[in-house]
């Protein structure tokens, strides 16, 4: 049985902890507690901790007592939306009101749905919100416009960074790379990348590989480009040079495979395998 946690003193939600019973339930230790509203009631150590229990019911009961009140609600505002009248209809115990939007709108809203903070406008807020997600910088996605293939490179970039359900993220976010503060925001991303080059059929690539994302460390260049920067590339110096095993290949002409087949399985000197002709079988 693990050590019992003392929560005497401590204060969840309208609960003050005063004592332990002694008793436990389910594995769990039960503390006898003070509510503000004076009632005194036996609480579960996991139900106080967990947030599930924060009252004797007393706030349950209030907030029962405001969802069926039929009076002082006309002219209140929540959110976007001004009370008019009570429309005379129950819903779940609860009265229905009709409520007036900013936007115009009208719509008949139950008290509890007004009173917790669940229903704030009469729809258009969300639509707003939506309508801002699926348009950014000009692009919308349905008509993916010039710039949408940004804005995918920078959701894939939170996404490998900050999802650890992404396929990526152990590569990146599980390596400590992160996303600077201001590329949080997809508009100050793409400006970035308007303004620093980017164009159809480039990729971002960071200059340091255990670098972040940000302005000082990233640039867009080509596929391939990219692919010489990756961490696992196979460095090869020589003659005061250093670059990857692709690029000597391409500047001498000499297949990777071959040069490949050199250096790592027949194990040449570095001078010899980037200097012996190519010879191919006639």
């Amino acid at each position: 049985m693990g050590k019992k946690r003392d929560l005497v003193g401590q204060k969840f939600g309208r609960l003050t902890v005063l004592y332990g019973t002694g008793e436990r339930k389910n594995g769990k230790v039960i503390w006898h507690c003070r509510c503000d509203c004076g009632n005194e009631v036996d609480i579960r150590s996991g139900d106080l901790i967990s947030g599930r229990t924060t009252s004797c019911r007393c706030y349950q009961r209030k907030r029962t007592a405001e969802a069926n009140t039929t009076h002082g609600m006309e002219g209140r505002r929540f959110g976007r939306l001004i009370v008019l009248h009570d429309t005379g209809e129950r819903k779940n115990r609860c009265v229905v009101w009709h409520c007036k939007c900013d936007c115009g709108n009208e719509v008949n809203v139950r008290s509890s749905d007004l009173i917790s903070g669940h229903t704030t406008s009469c729809g258009c807020y969300k639509r707003e919100r939506v309508a801002e997600a699926r348009t950014v910088h000009g692009m919308s996605q349905r008509g993916k416009g010039k710039y949408y293939p940004v804005y995918l490179t920078w959701r894939a970039m939170i996404q490998r960074c900050e999802n650890p359900n992404a396929h990526a993220y152990k590569y990146y976010g599980g390596r400590g790379i992160a996303v600077c503060a201001e590329w949080h925001d997809a508009k100050i991303f793409i400006d970035w990348a308007i303004i620093n080059g980017w164009k159809k059929g480039l990729t971002l690539d960071r200059i340091g590989n255990d670098g972040n994302y940000e302005p000082s460390n990233c640039r867009w260049v080509s596929k391939k480009e990219q692919a010489r920067n990756k961490r696992n590339n196979h460095l090869i110096t020589f003659n005061e040079k250093t670059q990857p095993m692709a690029q000597w290949a391409e500047e001498l002409n000499i297949s990777v495979q071959t040069l490949s087949s050199r250096i790592d399985q027949r194990h040449w000197p570095i001078e010899r395998a980037l200097t012996e002709p190519n010879y191919r079988r006639k």
